[in-house]
């Protein structure tokens, strides 16, 4: 997970997948000044801690896997949490922070799909 460099120390953090340390990942969000949050919707990892993060009011972008990998530059964990940052970070307009990183359809407001 990453967050804006000024907001933390430590901006990119990892946490494991225990109920546990989404909690803390939400808790850290939330010290972080965090509203919104982009994320891959891979396989069905996501959906607990999709359901979590909703759950504690925040707004979650759904970032479409296959539209990542065609984005340039190296895959990893790290890189992908920075990238769905730039997502967010690039503007309120969902839409418009899409195509900023040449992915016009790769983000969704909507419920799990």
């Amino acid at each position: 997970m990453a967050v804006p460099p000024e907001r933390d120390d430590e901006p990119v953090r990892e946490f494991p997948s225990f109920t546990a340390d989404l909690n803390a990942l939400a808790d850290w969000l939330t010290a972080c000044g965090v509203d919104t949050v982009a994320m891959e919707s891979t396989g069905v990892y996501w959906i607990p801690l999709f359901e979590l993060l909703e759950s504690r009011g925040f707004t979650v972008l759904l970032v479409n896997a296959r539209h990542v990998k065609n984005v340039s530059g190296r895959k990893s964990d790290v890189l992908a949490a920075m990238k769905d940052r730039r997502i967010r970070a690039s503007t309120d307009d969902t839409p418009k922070a899409c195509k900023a990183i040449g992915a016009p359809s790769m983000c969704s407001r909507s419920s799990r799909r």
